[in-house]
């Protein structure tokens, strides 16, 4: 069986501020807000697809929107917590077996790595008279800490019209892009903090909606207006078995010099640069969920009693090779992929599985002895 993924990745097109060169490309402004990481996760079924999205960034500046294509309505939520997020990262992230067992999160994970991710500044209204934009609303609700709108419209014209009137800076160059997806009959999700709402009621965002054929994937085209180079994107995929690339390639890494978390990036980055348009990407772990623990935390622990199994895989993208949406499929003809690296060379589960049995079988010999 294979099922469409869409992978939602959220793709901020409004609240462009007047001096965005003062973050180093990331558009804020004279509050600085800086994106740390694009962390999502997904369960996916025959009919629908959930997507846990991580706003995670540092900064005080609460003018901030992003929006996102979906197959239909979803239904919003919030209340998830940091902490799937965390407990997910911690036990599939390569690992190198000179490290020690307990390792924190990745440093590079803060700073620079999503370009295409947050963009903030004070909204603006032209006084001009602008006829009312043509738009479809389906529903605006306040959830959580955000005001939440999805709509539609003929033409992208209008619906950046209808964003701009209700608060968004338009962000120019937009509208093929928005129009492109319009065309191919996906709704947007548009989320912003609510009035009196600061930057610390920020949460991550669940989003359930169907799981139709044809649906685009990882939305880069959006993200490529503003993202800034070697944009990371990581997902971990719940599913009836592992998840594949449709329209990339799997990358191929040389890990002979890979020995930490510096030299494996070094390694990720050579291996999808080898890859035709950049279009790679690297699965990092693959897995049965039995493999993974919940870490106290009920939303995972309620994932991983649903699913099966469980794929992380990671890309880097340049705003030049965002020009194709990733589209993933569930293949549970695929074998397990191990996160571990030794000398170089990254572990078969078969391989760990050998060494776990040797452990047992000279653990016993030596009670045996006594």
């Amino acid at each position: 069986m294979h099922a469409r993924l869409l992978w939602a990745a959220p793709a901020l097109l409004f609240a462009l501020p007047s001096q965005a060169d003062a973050c180093g490309g990331f558009f804020c402004s004279q509050r600085p807000v800086l994106q740390t990481a694009e962390r999502i996760v997904f369960e996916v079924d025959a009919d629908h697809v959930t997507a846990y999205v991580q706003l995670q960034y540092v900064g005080d500046d609460f003018n901030f929107a992003w929006i996102v294509p979906v197959p239909s309505t979803p239904e919003i939520d919030v209340g998830v917590g940091q902490a799937m997020f965390e407990a997910l990262d911690r036990q599939t992230r390569p690992r190198f077996v000179s490290e020690p067992a307990a390792f924190a999160a990745d440093a590079d994970s803060a700073g620079c790595g999503g370009g295409g991710g947050v963009f903030s500044g004070d909204p603006f209204l032209s006084s001009r008279y602008v006829p009312a934009p043509e738009v479809n609303v389906y529903a605006q609700e306040r959830v959580g800490p955000y005001d939440a709108v999805v709509l539609d419209a003929a033409d992208a014209r209008d619906l950046n019209e209808w964003l701009g009137i209700n608060g968004y800076t338009l962000v120019p160059g937009s509208d093929p892009i928005v129009q492109a997806y319009l065309d191919e009959g996906m709704k947007l999700l548009a989320l912003k903090l609510a009035p009196g709402e600061g930057v610390e009621a920020i949460e991550p965002v669940k989003l359930t909606y169907a799981n139709r054929d044809g649906c685009a994937g990882i939305p880069v085209r959006l993200t490529a207006i503003a993202a800034t180079p070697a944009l990371q994107i990581t997902t971990w995929v719940f599913g009836p078995g592992r998840a594949a690339p449709m329209n990339f390639e799997e990358a191929p890494l040389d890990l002979s010099n890979a020995f930490d978390d510096a030299s494996y990036r070094v390694a990720l980055a050579e291996g999808l640069d080898r890859v035709p348009n950049g279009h790679g990407v690297v699965t990092e772990y693959a897995r049965p969920s039995a493999y993974l623990d919940s870490a106290g935390d009920p939303e995972l622990e309620a994932l991983l009693a649903r699913n099966a199994y469980v794929t992380r895989i990671s890309t880097e993208l340049d705003p030049s090779e965002m020009t194709v949406d990733p589209e993933f499929t569930i293949d549970p003809s695929l074998g397990d992929v191990s996160n571990e690296i030794s000398s170089g060379v990254r572990l078969s589960v078969t391989t760990n599985m050998m060494f776990g049995f040797l452990a047992v079988y000279l653990f016993a010999l030596r009670r045996w002895r006594r």
